[in-house]
Parts: structure tokens; sequence; C-alpha cells
């Protein structure tokens, strides 16, 4: 049962719920924990493609869900986009947030970050992102 879970991608909590819940298992949570680090353990590592790039050859743009943002002027919320840019040969990255996303703000993010700039988008970033 618990190779099972650990198959299908499930975390420890999980399946000690399903233990509990479908078989009545009457352990700890802490059984299931000590039991799932000795297979792993054990268990070889996992096969992983590395793709190898010359410096500045490729790199990757991802955008995702930011957080909520308070407009300084109105005082109202907004949702934010976040604005991820790897580079393929270091795998560093810089993450933006943006106020929405678009071919239009990707590609001047893009451009500003390929110049060495972030300042492109607007943006300054320290321990928060505000827009300048």
């Amino acid at each position: 049962m618990i190779e099972e879970g650990v198959a299908r991608g499930r975390n420890a909590m999980a399946i000690w719920q399903d233990l509990v819940d479908d078989h009545g298992f009457t352990a700890g949570y802490s059984s299931v924990k000590r039991h799932l680090a000795r297979l792993r353990a054990t268990a070889p590592p996992e096969a992983r493609v590395v793709i190898t790039t010359a410096p500045g050859e490729e790199a990757q743009v991802d955008y995702g869900e930011g957080p909520m943002v308070r407009n300084r002027e109105t005082g109202k919320y907004r949702r934010t986009r976040l604005f991820v840019f790897t580079l393929g040969y270091s795998r560093k990255s810089v993450r933006l947030i943006v106020e929405r996303s678009s071919t239009r703000s990707g590609r001047s993010c893009t451009s500003g970050l390929s110049a060495g700039s972030a300042a492109a988008c607007g943006w300054s970033c320290s321990t928060t992102c505000a827009r300048e």
C-alpha cells in the first residue's frame, strides 16, 4: 500500500491518511515517515535529462500567478503575474512581479534582462517589488 502511494506521487501525510481511512491503520504518522525514509534510501536515483547549452545561447521564460499587491495611490488590491527568466547554461533565474502578462510585457522584460537591466519592465526589486 505504501509503495503504491509513493509510485503515484503521494506524500507521507496523504499515504498515512489513506491507511487510516481505508485500512484502519492505528500507528502514527511518524511510522509512515520512517518507512518512507528507508524506502527512499534504498531506491535508485531517478533519471533526469540534462540539457547543456553554451553561455548566452538559450533561456526559458515562464509566467505564473503572483501575489495580491496593493496599489499605493488607490489602495486597491490587484492580482499580479510572476515573470521568471531562467538562463539555460547556469540555471540562474530572475523573478519579477508584473501587472499583466502579454506578449508586449514579456518582450519588454526579456529585452531588458538580456541587456542586463530589470528596469526595462518598470520594476525595482528588493525585498518587495514595486512599480516605479
